[in-house]
């Protein structure tokens, strides 16, 4: 009796199916049933009841029968041949029939057969013991794709298409996601990992691909080659690829049992039915993919769902903010003037890779260029034909490196005269892109002021900026026809508010109007307090900032929505939070002249500085009633403000319905993806636009302290 029970765990344990159990062992389902919902009561292992004595086993599954009963003489006679047959039947072609009619011409008295495939089959079962695989919460998400296809009809041509069918699971709650694709290239993997990553709402620590050969490059039992642009899509998510075993089929049993059941339900489910387009078919999918995973399952209390959100949800590491952006690739030689092309637009690189072969990385905001494993370069993308984008520190061959100094003298007469005219020059720059062509326009403006006087030149650099009008010619009109005039300093030098409705190109009201230092409408009162509003649904409603350079790089990476007055690219999400230094996209001068006049106020002048949070936090909408409770109780200096957990440098007033749980894991993992977003966004200024709007390192220190603090959690 004690054998069967084995037997039975042993089958489980495997992920043998009751019907397939019963089956082999010509034993009842029922029976089997019994013996597998005793172990799941029983609280212990497979290898700790395998390992107890037979009397325990018997008492502990209720077996009383404990008879023994002497083998007959022709068992005694087929278990002797037993070791030598299933040796040979790893042999190729070699199968259980053609051994049996060996014995049978040995043996014609012996079993029949059934009985002897039977027997066959049990001492395979038996000499063969597989190991119970553990599986733990969030460690890993299978993935494959189902054997049979799925079809997708073109109305208008009536043109059948067959569609993959991607299947991934979550070996801990059998969770199930999947998705019709058109391919099993990597594109089309890598899109449906991230939508199963999103469904699962969480990231595991390792993909296990059934050696696709999407994912996977070159097999190796010891450490197989991960196609590089699925390794980068891991990476990005903070996961590893961890390849099945090739000839190991436990490996990948659970997701291929997922496929079995898929086939049992979904695709029964959607059989009959017509699809137009793959929208349709996987709407289909993922209707019938609910109701699978809310069914209770198989020998078990609850469904794969329930036993996902009780279970494992809260141990799968939160999601980027941002989803992954799959980049392309290209390979190019590097031409003899140093730039490699893309869509017929032109990127430097160093001087030193002339007739190298690189390759280019590229999404739709950067382009990254390397040689083997180095990188080489990056660049802003830019799609416009037959033009230059190129880097100071590349130092190419030709007039790049004399015009570079000959501007950066430009630049320091500029400053001697006003930083209105160093910003228009540094603009004028920007604009023209190549090196000669700005140097001779800003050359042009500065002679300028022997005709016409430094307070014109200063006042028609404001009034053309103003106008986003950039350039020698632009500057001389704006002086020829006098309008410069409404920005010349009165009898009392102070510059005077031009009050017709004058605009930019973005509907903001006049930049000079605050570029003015000694302009008329000031405010007396002083500032004693700086809000920054945004909208991080990680941020409590409101927390009080105490370091000057913590306070105002917040107020650099304060996130918001996109403003109606802005334009944007078509389909952006103006729902969407991103980063938006001080709330003001329309700034035209470096992002650090801000940076220090804000830490300024707070270093010096003693100014308090608050995070306000209107938009929601972890799903809760801070009301308008929220938000002037909590400005009423500053302002009449009733706020109690203490420390907020390892932050030293930030403080927070409890606000009922609103306070953070810093032992939920969900959303201190939110809490730290949104601090290291601010990281990058200060690491980027320092790169993009050749680090025109670079913070001091002071200010990617605060931020990285946040960080580092939040990391003790």
């Amino acid at each position: 009796m004690n054998k069967r029970i084995k037997n039975i765990l042993r089958c489980y344990a495997a992920g043998i199916g009751i019907k397939e159990t019963a089956s082999t062992f010509h034993i009842s389902r029922n029976t089997v049933r019994k013996y597998v919902r005793l172990f799941l009561s029983s609280g212990k292992s497979i290898e700790q009841l395998l390992s107890l004595p037979n009397g325990q086993l018997d008492e502990l599954f209720g077996c009383t029968d404990t008879r023994h009963r002497e083998p007959s003489s022709k068992r005694i006679e087929l278990e002797a041949l037993l070791p030598g047959y299933v040796s040979r039947l790893s042999r190729k072609g070699m199968s259980v029939r053609k051994l049996f009619k060996e014995y049978h011409t040995e043996y014609p008295d012996g079993y029949q057969l059934s009985s002897f495939k039977r027997i066959v089959s049990e001492y395979r079962f038996h000499i063969k013991v597989v190991g119970h695989v553990e599986h733990y919460a969030a460690e890993q998400m299978y993935i494959d794709f189902a054997g049979d296809r799925l079809e997708v009809v073109d109305e208008m041509t009536g043109e059948t298409k067959k569609a993959e069918v991607f299947v991934a699971i979550l070996p801990f709650s059998h969770y199930t996601y999947c998705e019709a694709v058109w391919s099993q290239r990597k594109e089309d993997l890598i899109k449906a990992c991230e939508n199963a990553i999103q469904y699962f709402e969480g990231v595991p620590a390792a993909i296990v691909p059934d050696n696709l050969k999407a994912a996977v490059t070159r097999s190796d039992r010891n450490e197989p080659v991960i196609n590089d642009d699925f390794a980068a899509f891991a990476e990005y998510y903070g996961c590893v690829v961890y390849p099945a075993r090739v000839r190991h089929p436990k490996d990948k049993a659970l997701v291929e049992n997922a496929v079995k059941l898929l086939y049992r339900s979904i695709y029964l489910d959607i059989e009959g039915m017509t699809f137009s387009s793959l929208e349709e078919l996987n709407t289909a999918i993922h209707i019938s993919l609910l109701d699978f995973n809310e069914k209770v399952m198989a020998g078990r209390e609850m469904s794969r769902k329930e036993i996902f959100l009780h279970g494992e949800k809260d141990y799968l590491r939160p999601l980027p903010v941002k989803r992954y952006v799959m980049k392309e690739r290209k390979l190019m030689t590097v031409g003899k003037n140093s730039y490699v092309s893309l869509f017929k637009h032109h990127y430097s690189v160093p001087k030193e890779y002339v007739g190298r072969r690189m390759t280019i990385l590229y999404d739709a905001d950067t382009v990254e260029i390397y040689c083997g494993m180095n990188l080489v370069a990056t660049h802003d993308r830019c799609d416009i034909p037959y033009t230059y984008s190129w880097k100071k520190e590349h130092n190419l061959p030709g007039h790049y490196g004399p015009y570079d100094k000959d501007l950066e003298e430009l630049f320091q007469r500029a400053s001697e005269i006003d930083n209105i005219v160093l910003n228009y020059l540094q603009e004028v720059e920007r604009v023209m892109q190549y090196p000669p062509k700005a140097f001779r326009s800003c050359r042009g403006i500065m002679t300028l002021e022997k005709k016409y006087g430094r307070d014109r030149l200063v006042a028609a650099c404001a009034c053309a900026d103003q106008k986003l009008q950039y350039g020698y010619q632009a500057l001389r009109e704006v002086l020829e026809l006098g309008e410069d005039v409404d920005f010349l300093p009165d009898e009392d030098g102070k510059v005077q508010l031009v009050t017709e409705d004058i605009r930019n190109g973005n509907g903001r009201a006049i930049k000079s109007k605050l570029w003015s230092p000694n302009r008329v409408d000031k405010l007396d009162a002083p500032v004693n307090a700086i809000f920054w509003i945004m909208k991080d649904p990680t941020i409590p409603p409101v927390v009080k900032l105490k370091g000057s350079a913590l306070a105002s790089v917040m107020g650099a990476t304060l996130a918001t929505k996109t403003s109606s007055a802005e334009r944007v690219a078509a389909g952006t999400d103006l729902n969407a939070l991103r980063i938006v230094p001080y709330a003001n996209p329309f700034r035209t001068y470096p992002l650090a002249n801000d940076y220090e006049k804000f830490k300024k106020l707070v270093e010096e002048k003693n100014v308090d500085c608050y995070i306000i949070n209107t938009g929601d936090f972890m799903g809760k909408k801070v009301k308008p009633a929220d938000t002037l409770g909590i400005l009423e109780t500053i302002v009449e200096e009733k706020a109690e403000f203490k420390p907020w957990g390892p932050f030293s440098d930030i403080e927070i007033m409890d606000w009922e319905g609103f306070v953070p749980d810093l032992k939920d894991p969900e959303y201190v993992g939110q809490l730290k993806a949104r601090m290291q977003d601010r990281v990058n966004a200060v690491e980027g200024f320092a790169t993009k636009k050749d680090g025109y709007d670079k913070l001091p390192d002071e200010a990617l220190a605060a931020l990285k302290k946040v960080v580092d603090e939040a990391n003790t959690l």
